[in-house]
């Protein structure tokens, strides 16, 4: 089998940076807000690569926290294909009393491929305590995908 490369795909829902504290907060409820979606397409797979996809992903946003606290945010991901919701990726990060943008790179090794020919892949955060993280971007989310092995 060769390497084949199946799609690249890029999700830039907010491009600029709000003022300190001024965006959306984050909620605490599982699984926390959509910040980004993307589709990758896997049609056109060889029949020899279809069970050999890989998917790497990553995403970097843009938080703030009120001077007076530090809160931590949960970063989940989940792919959605063929109807089933999976949990690719989750992570935790530390949100000090400074805007910070925060970023994973995440990979999912051998996804069932999808019958649509797309697998769609959806970023959120969640915050620990109640009203402390603000969503004030930038929001970037992207996803390469391959398929195969050298030879």
């Amino acid at each position: 089998m060769s390497i084949q490369f199946l799609d690249m795909r890029v999700s830039q829902p907010n491009s600029y940076s709000l003022p300190y504290n001024t965006g959306p907060v984050v909620p605490i409820t599982e699984p926390g807000t959509q910040v980004a979606s993307i589709g990758v397409i896997t049609k056109g797979v060889s029949q020899a690569n279809q069970t050999d996809i890989r998917v790497v992903l990553r995403a970097s946003i843009g938080l703030s926290c009120p001077s007076e606290t530090v809160d931590y945010v949960t970063f989940r991901l989940f792919r959605i294909a063929n109807g089933v919701t999976t949990l690719v990726f989750q992570g935790n990060q530390i949100v000090p009393s400074v805007p910070i943008i925060a970023g994973f790179t995440a990979a999912d090794f051998h996804p069932t491929l999808p019958a649509n020919g797309q697998l769609v892949y959806q970023a959120f955060v969640q915050a620990t305590t109640a009203n402390t993280v603000h969503l004030d971007g930038p929001v970037s989310f992207n996803g390469s995908a391959a398929a195969g092995t050298f030879s």
